[in-house]
């Protein structure tokens, strides 16, 4: 693997050209602490380029993702602080801009679907709480704003996700949240359950007995 040193930054026409199809690496831990570095690699010529801007501090542990031409930063962490913002870096002017705050997180999850990006579970640095680390919300570029949306059922960090569309069979895997809602019932409510069913069941009359709290 070849390795091209890092250009004059400074100077537009120093700078190296990025192709239309490229893989980066942003941030994350390098040796014994974050780093801010940013290194694109195209594929065509076999090489990785530094384009790190030494004004932008160093991130890792954060969530990532390309939408309408610019690449976001989520969260994150860099040794001191556990990152409640988003970052974004227009790829046309080669600038970052700082995005409106969500929940702070670290070891958080990103996707982008349809026009929103979201941000799933994490650590915010304190303590693994459930209202922190299994709520999700939704960024949306056109009003710049966070929305919160429907939690998951178990608290996550450090997890994975991905956006599954365009299936045949797609309602084989989407699940109404109320469907799974019997997880969330105290013993009563499954005795009530248990007594409806077994009462409501077809059996004879003198083998029957209902089922009392």
């Amino acid at each position: 693997m070849r390795f091209r040193p890092s250009a004059h930054l400074s100077n537009p026409l120093a700078r190296p050209r990025l192709p239309n199809g490229i893989l980066l690496a942003i941030g994350g831990w390098s040796g014994t602490d974050p780093t801010n570095s940013i290194e694109p690699y195209d594929v065509s010529t076999d090489l990785w380029m530094q384009v790190t801007d030494q004004d932008v501090g160093p991130r890792a542990y954060h969530g990532t993702a390309v939408l309408n031409g610019s690449i976001y930063c989520v969260g994150g962490f860099n040794r001191v602080e556990h990152f409640n913002n988003v970052r974004r870096f227009d790829l046309s002017t080669r600038t970052w801009h700082e995005g409106p705050p969500m929940y702070h997180r670290c070891y958080v999850s990103v996707a982008v679907l349809g026009e929103c990006i979201y941000a799933i579970g994490g650590f915010d640095g304190q303590c693994y709480r459930p209202e922190t680390n299994h709520n999700v919300e939704s960024y949306d570029a056109t009003t710049d704003k966070w929305t919160e949306v429907c939690s998951m059922h178990i608290s996550r960090s450090d997890l994975s996700c991905c956006v599954l569309s365009g299936l045949p069979n797609m309602d084989e895997y989407v699940f109404p949240r109320e469907s799974l809602s019997i997880v969330s019932l105290d013993v009563c409510g499954l005795r009530r359950l248990f007594r409806t069913l077994l009462n409501s069941a077809v059996v004879p009359s003198s083998t029957r007995q209902d089922v009392k709290d």
